[in-house]
């Protein structure tokens, strides 16, 4: 095997222990789609939220990497993102394991049908040249509800034998009878064993994917419909696709529509397709035609009906997805990016602290009509816009500016990083205590929302909080200042308990 370009201890080195953590998330929840390494470059697609991004990184000679994702953290920061770490560890697994899932298959598949193999027949077929064999071929239909079923699957389909000139189904067939069956027919009768996990049977139902392989081995075929009479004939000629991106004008939502030109169409008429991981079909009058070039898994939902894209999704979509969809099919659209208005929205800061006299650990959050999101950290599930509900060409989006002032003016008070959850605790009972009886008024008079949880929420609760209240007396000619220390109940505290307190 060859040497991978790194390892997991080499993507952590990159990045760092948070970094790698969310890195671990997005793998673990099989966010990454597609992955793939041309020295020096590995890139990938990943579904994040409701969209599919693509990212990238280049190795480096000595070691090092530079990271190509069109994130916020690799774009404005700098910074090694957990998205280009996710792709590394896919590709960590794929190194040592490339067809983990597909060998587990069809170990599964072989097991099933040796363990089955004594009780169960599987149609004989001859040896070359064998004497008695007795000619035969197969005929594949479509069941009746087959253009019905498209839609969410899996489609009937049936396979009868024709031996002497009579039709007859798989199952009668004599297993003391040797069949001569030509090359393409035998190579059938596989697949439907397959299919069907043992003998091959006249009724099937099968997926996107066993269909497609019985249709690769059909080209030129008329396969009958069950019941009709009709016939659909499996072509070999591919055709092209394209995307038909349109706004709705009345609310505001994108509609993204697959377009197959077919020969032999209707006006009124609209292809239906057939789609599994990397290939597909599209059907019309009564043909099947090879589709060359098929969209990722995460976008095949556009292939059994148009695309809605809601308003929270449409900056995302122009300033994202278009340009994936259009490295994979071409795009038809008058939309362009400086026909919508993007302002950047003011958050709501809010400081969250948790722990006890002892210790405290603080994040800041900033606050969009109710996201909290950490601050200068990349979201999860991607950026987020807001759609303005009386201009539908108008948007909110994530304000970095407001958040990168409110992390660095905590630096004044010991509180350093570069996100909003790489703080040090704050630790000792004095440090504590001195956070909470100045540090937090102070924000808190700033308009920050503070938020205590843990032990220290009950404690801070419980402590009395004294302002110092100014006094000015004027006279004739005259005025005298005095101060004095309101401990929040409407009364003065005595100096010598404010002595005893300092």
């Amino acid at each position: 095997m060859e040497k991978t370009p790194f390892t997991k201890k080499i993507l952590e080195s990159w990045c760092g222990a948070t970094v790698m953590r969310q890195a671990g998330q997005l793998f673990e929840r099989g966010a990454v789609v597609r992955v793939d390494y041309e020295p020096p470059c590995l890139s990938g697609q990943l579904e994040v939220g409701s969209r599919v991004m693509s990212a990238a990184i280049r190795i480096l000679d000595d070691g090092t990497a530079e990271n190509e994702c069109p994130c916020f953290e690799s774009r404005e920061r700098g910074l090694i993102c957990a998205h280009v770490v996710a792709l590394g560890l896919e590709f960590l697994r794929l190194s040592y394991d490339p067809k983990r899932e597909e060998q587990l298959l069809e170990e599964r598949r072989k097991a099933t049908r040796l363990a089955a193999a004594e009780e169960q027949v599987y149609i004989r077929r001859a040896q070359p040249d064998e004497a008695g064999a007795a000619p035969a071929r197969l005929i594949v239909g479509l069941g009746s509800d087959w253009l019905e079923q498209l839609p969410r699957g899996p489609v009937s389909i049936f396979c009868m034998a024709e031996v002497g000139g009579k039709l007859c189904a798989l199952e009668s067939l004599s297993p003391d009878t040797s069949y001569a069956f030509s090359k393409r027919d035998e190579a059938i009768l596989y697949v439907l064993e397959d299919i069907c996990e043992g003998p091959a049977r006249t009724r099937s139902e099968v997926g996107a994917a066993d269909l497609h392989n019985l249709l690769e081995l059909l080209h030129g075929v008329a396969l009958p419909v069950e019941g009709s009479g009709n016939t659909v004939t499996v072509n070999a000629v591919s055709v092209s696709s394209l995307l038909r991106v349109d706004l709705d004008r009345e609310t505001g939502e994108i509609i993204v529509i697959v377009h197959t030109e077919l020969p032999y169409m209707q006006p009124a008429e609209f292809p239906r397709y057939i789609v599994s991981k990397t290939h597909g079909w599209a059907y019309g009058s009564g043909n099947l035609w090879p589709l060359e070039t098929i969209l990722p898994v995460p976008f095949h939902d556009i292939y059994r009906e148009p695309v809605v894209i809601p308003r929270p999704g449409v900056v995302r979509f122009m300033e994202e997805e278009l340009g994936l969809l259009a490295r994979e099919l071409r795009v038809e659209t008058d939309l362009s990016g400086d026909l919508f208005t993007i302002d950047r929205e003011s958050p709501r800061i809010m400081l969250y602290v948790k722990g006890s006299r002892a210790s405290l650990r603080c994040t800041l959050y900033a606050e969009y009509r109710g996201l909290a999101m950490i601050a200068c950290r990349p979201h999860p599930e991607g950026e987020f816009s807001h759609p303005d509900p009386d201009d539908l060409l108008r948007y909110t989006v994530r304000n970095p500016d407001r958040e990168r002032n409110a992390l660095e003016s905590l630096a004044q008070y010991g509180l350093r990083g570069d996100a909003g959850d790489d703080f040090l605790p704050i630790s000792g009972t004095h440090e504590v205590l001195n956070f909470i009886g100045n540090t937090v008024p102070v924000l808190r008079r700033r308009g920050w929302r503070v938020e205590f949880d843990g032990r220290i929420s009950a404690e801070v609760e419980a402590l009395d909080f004294v302002t110092p209240v100014v006094h000015v007396e004027e006279g004739d000619g005259w005025f005298d200042v005095r101060f004095d220390f309101d401990g929040g109940t409407g009364g003065s505290l005595a100096p010598a308990d404010i002595q005893r307190a300092i």
